[in-house]
C-alpha cells in the first residue's frame, strides 16, 4: 500500500489547512490550489482499490474541509458567471473536479472509513448542497452529455449522494424534497446520445442507481413504460457477467453494485415480473456458479477492475437476496422446479465457513420457501383484522433493516424496556421464526430500507400466520408502502418516529398503543416510567381496533392461549383482573394502602323479549346471567386491591365496545354486514339477528370470550377459523358511525 512519509504528509496537511481556511472565491482559481489538489488526487489514485490511510480519511472528515467543499458548491450555484461554471475548461472547474473526485473516491470505499466520511457529510448537510449543485442549468442532461469533464462531475455527484443515502440515516424523503426524481429522470432518456458512448452509459447508470431508491410505485410504473430501466439494468448485469473481472467497462460499474440496484428495484412486484420474463433465473444460476468458483479463479487470475473486487460471500449474498425477493411471487416458485440445482447451490453458501451475512441470507430464503405464499393481489383473499394480540404475555419483536435507522430502533427498544415491556433482543437473526411463535406484537419500522428487505417481508408474513399484531412505526416522513404492505396497513395510523418528532412523546404514544392492543408488560412498575395520565396524546397513535394485522384463514390462526389458558372452572373474559393489572401503565401502590371502591361497569343484558324469539338467544341469556353471577362470586373472593379497576383499565375494556349505532340496524343491514365480513355462509343460520341483538352479542364477546367461542362451535358448528373471523369482525363494530 502506498503510504506517504509522515513528515511529508504533515507538511501537506499544513498546506491544506491554509487552503481550506479561505473562501473558494479567493483561491480556487490560483495555480497553487491546482498544484495542491492535484497532489491530493494523486494520493488517492495511487491507493487504487485499497483502503485509504487514516490521515487522508481524517482530512475528509475535518470541519474545515467540509466547510470549504460546501462553499465551493455554493460558489458555483450562487455565482455561475464568476466561477466560470459554464466553461468546463476553466481553472475553477478543473480544480473543483480534482477535489470532487477525491471525495467521491473516499466515499465509495467498502470499509469503515467510507461509512465514517459519509456520516460526516450527512451531519453537515452536504447532500442538500449537492442537489442544488446538480440542478444548475449547466448540468442538465442535454448540456451535461456534451462535455466529458462535466459528465464526470455529475457522475461523482450522483455517486456521493448515493453513498450518503445508503450509509447514513438520511431519508429518501429528504432527497425527494430536493426534487431528486425530477432531476434524475432526464438522464435516463438523454445521455444515450452524443460522443462517447461509454461515458454516456456511465452517466445514465449513475443516475439510475440513485433514482432507484427514490421512486414510488406510480413513478416506477411511468419510468418503466417509457425507458424500461429494469430491462436496462438487467442488460448491464449480463455485460458484467461476460467480463473476467465482473466489471462492465461500458457502464463502469462492478457486478455487485448492479445487483444492489436490481435488489432495490425488486421491492415492487411489477419489477419482479419483468425480471422473470427476462429469464433472470438463468442469470442467478450462472452468478451463483461464478461466486462458488471465485476463490479458486483468483489464484490464477489478476483482476484488473478499478473498483474493489467482491469476494465470493459478498457476491453470493447479493444473488441469493435477489432470488429471495423473487420468491415472494407465486410465478417464481412455479418456475423453481425447472432449476433443480438452484436451491442446492444456495444451500452451499449457508455453511459455517461462510460470512454471517451470507448465511443469514441463505437461511432467510429457505425460511420463505418453507412457508405458504400469500398473494396479496388476489381479489378473493380472506383475512382477519386483529383487534388485539393473540398472545398478550409474549415478547415484542422488531422488523427493521439493520443497515439504516439503527439509532432510532435502539432508542425504541430501550424505551419499551424501560416501560416494562418484554422486548426480544435478537442474538441470531434467523431465530426469528421461533421468536414470532411466542410474540405478542411485531413493530414494523417503516422506511425505504424496510421495503427493500426480504427479511422484513417474511417477518410480516410469518406474523400473520401466528396471529401477531402488526404495529407500524414511521421512520421516514411521507413513506409510501408498496402494494403488498399497503394492503395490510391501508387503514392503520402509524406512530411517527421521524426526525421531526419528539422521541419521548412518540415512545409514550407507542406504549399506550401497545397497551390497547392488549399487550401485557413484563414488569408492573418500572423506573423512569411515565404516568399515562401525563402523556400527551399523539395523532399518530395506532388505532388498535383498526389494526390490520391480517391472517390468511388457511394459516394457523389466532392463538387460542388467550382464551384456553384460563382455568377451566372460570368463564372469565380474556381481559382478566390479573391481565388488566399487569398491563396498566400506572405504578401500583402498596397493597396495605387504602384504595377506593371499584367503579361499577354496567354491561348490557339480553332483553326478555329477545330471548323468546330464537333458541340460540336463550343460550345467550343463560350465558349473560351465568357470567355475571360467576364474575360476582369471584370478585367477592378476591382482595380489595384485586377488585379495583383503574380508569385506564376500564377504558381498556370499553374501547372494544360496539357503537350504539349498531342497535339501529335492521335484519337486512345485519345480513349485508355478514356478507361484507366474509360470513355470508352463516346468513341463513343467523337470519333472526337484528342490530339490537348483534350489539348485545358483541358485548358478550367482550365479557366472556371462552363461552363465546364455545357456543359458536356448539350451536352453529362454526369451525375455528370462522370463529376467529367472527370474533374480530365484531370488534370492528366499535368504528361504526
Amino acid at each position: 500500500m502506498f503510504v506517504p512519509e509522515s513528515d511529508n504528509f504533515s507538511d501537506i496537511l499544513k498546506r491544506f489547512d491554509a487552503l481550506f481556511s479561505i473562501h473558494p472565491s479567493e483561491n480556487l482559481h490560483l495555480p497553487s490550489t491546482l498544484s495542491l489538489l492535484t497532489e491530493l488526487r494523486e494520493l488517492t489514485d495511487r491507493l487504487g482499490s485499497k483502503i485509504c490511510t487514516t490521515n487522508i480519511v481524517k482530512l475528509c472528515g475535518d470541519e474545515k474541509f467540509i466547510c470549504y467543499y460546501k462553499n465551493c458548491l455554493d460558489y458555483f450555484v450562487s455565482e455561475p458567471k464568476l466561477s466560470a461554471l459554464s466553461n468546463s475548461r476553466s481553472v475553477q472547474v478543473n480544480n473543483f473536479a480534482k477535489l470532487h473526485g477525491f471525495l467521491w473516491h473516499i466515499c465509495r470505499q467498502h470499509c469503515t472509513a467510507g461509512h465514517w466520511v459519509c456520516e460526516k457529510l450527512s451531519t453537515h448537510g452536504v447532500h442538500d448542497w449537492l442537489w442544488r449543485f446538480v440542478s444548475c442549468r449547466d448540468f442538465i442532461a442535454t448540456k451535461c452529455v456534451q462535455n466529458s469533464r462535466t459528465k464526470l462531475i455529475v457522475c461523482w455527484s450522483f455517486g456521493i449522494l448515493l453513498h450518503i443515502l445508503t450509509r447514513t440515516q438520511v431519508s429518501v424523503n429528504s432527497y425527494r424534497n430536493c426534487n431528486g426524481v425530477h432531476i434524475l429522470r432526464p438522464f435516463l432518456m438523454n445521455c444515450r446520445v452524443r460522443k462517447s458512448r461509454s461515458q454516456s452509459e456511465y452517466l445514465k447508470m449513475c443516475a439510475l442507481l440513485l433514482l432507484i431508491p427514490l421512486v414510488n410505485e406510480s413513478e416506477n410504473k411511468s419510468i418503466n413504460a417509457i425507458d424500461n430501466y429494469v430491462t436496462y439494468l438487467l442488460s448491464a448485469v449480463r455485460i458484467a457477467l461476460k467480463s473476467q473481472d465482473l466489471y462492465s467497462s461500458v457502464h463502469k460499474h462492478h457486478l455487485r453494485d448492479l445487483l444492489r440496484g436490481l435488489n432495490g428495484l425488486t421491492r415492487f412486484d411489477a419489477n419482479k415480473r419483468v425480471l422473470l420474463e427476462g429469464h433472470i433465473l438463468d442469470d442467478i444460476l450462472t452468478m451463483l456458479k461464478i461466486a462458488k468458483d471465485l476463490p479458486y479463479s483468483k489464484v490464477n487470475m489478476l483482476l484488473q477492475s478499478p473498483v474493489p473486487n467482491t469476494n465470493s460471500d459478498n457476491l453470493a449474498a447479493e444473488v441469493v437476496r435477489l432470488l429471495w425477493q423473487l420468491c415472494f411471487l407465486s410465478e417464481t416458485r412455479g418456475k423453481l422446479s425447472q432449476y433443480p440445482s438452484l436451491i442446492d447451490l444456495c444451500r452451499e453458501f449457508g455453511g459455517s465457513n461462510r460470512s454471517q451475512t451470507c448465511r443469514e441470507t441463505v437461511e432467510g430464503l429457505l425460511w420463505s420457501l418453507s412457508q405458504p405464499l400469500t398473494d396479496f393481489e388476489r381479489g378473493d383473499i380472506k383475512y382477519t383484522p386483529l383487534s388485539a394480540t393473540g398472545n398478550p404475555n409474549g415478547h415484542i419483536v422488531f422488523a427493521c433493516n439493520r443497515a439504516n435507522h439503527r439509532k432510532t430502533v435502539d432508542f425504541l427498544k430501550l424505551s419499551l424496556k424501560q416501560r416494562g415491556y418484554n422486548v426480544y433482543l435478537e442474538s441470531e437473526r434467523m431465530e426469528m421464526e421461533k421468536a414470532l411463535e411466542d410474540a405478542s406484537a411485531l413493530i414494523l419500522c417503516l422506511s425505504y430500507s424496510f421495503s427493500t428487505s426480504p427479511f422484513c417481508r417474511q417477518q410480516v408474513l410469518s406474523a400473520l400466520n401466528y396471529g401477531v399484531a402488526l404495529v407500524p412505526v414511521l421512520l421516514e416522513c411521507n413513506y409510501e408502502p408498496e402494494t403488498w404492505l399497503h394492503y395490510l396497513l391501508a387503514t392503520v395510523i402509524y406512530t411517527s418516529f421521524t426526525d421531526r418528532d419528539d422521541f419521548e412523546r412518540a415512545a409514550e404514544s407507542l406504549s399506550l398503543a401497545l397497551t390497547k392492543y392488549g399487550i401485557v408488560r413484563a414488569v408492573s412498575s418500572v423506573d423512569h416510567e411515565t404516568d399515562s395520565s401525563e402523556a400527551i396524546p399523539s395523532p399518530s397513535v395506532a388505532s388498535p381496533w383498526r389494526s390490520i394485522a391480517l391472517k390468511n384463514h388457511t394459516g394457523r390462526g389466532l392463538r387460542m392461549q388467550l382464551l384456553s389458558g384460563m382455568p377451566k372452572t372460570s368463564r372469565t373474559p380474556h381481559l382478566s383482573t390479573k391481565f388488566i393489572r399487569l398491563s396498566s401503565p400506572f405504578k401500583f401502590q402498596n397493597q396495605a394502602t387504602p384504595r377506593p371502591q371499584p367503579p361499577v361497569i354496567a354491561l348490557p343484558r339480553l332483553s326478555v323479549k329477545a330471548v323468546s324469539t330464537h333458541p340460540f338467544l336463550r343460550v345467550l341469556s343463560v350465558w349473560s346471567n351465568g357470567e355475571q353471577s360467576a364474575a360476582s362470586s369471584r370478585l367477592q373472593g378476591h382482595s380489595q386491591s384485586q377488585q379495583h379497576w383503574e380508569e385506564d383499565q376500564e377504558s381498556l375494556l370499553a374501547y372494544q365496545a360496539p357503537s350504539p349505532t349498531v342497535r339501529l340496524w335492521n335484519v337486512e343491514r345485519v345480513q349485508r354486514w355478514l356478507e361484507e365480513s366474509g360470513l355470508a355462509h352463516y346468513a341463513q343460520a343467523l337470519s333472526w339477528l337484528d342490530g339490537n341483538l348483534l350489539w348485545e352479542l358483541a358485548w358478550h364477546r367482550i365479557r366472556s370470550c371462552d363461552a363465546f367461542f364455545s357456543n359458536l362451535e356448539h350451536h352453529l358448528n362454526m369451525p375455528q377459523h370462522d370463529q376467529v373471523l367472527f370474533f374480530n369482525t365484531l370488534s370492528l363494530l366499535a368504528d361504526v358511525s
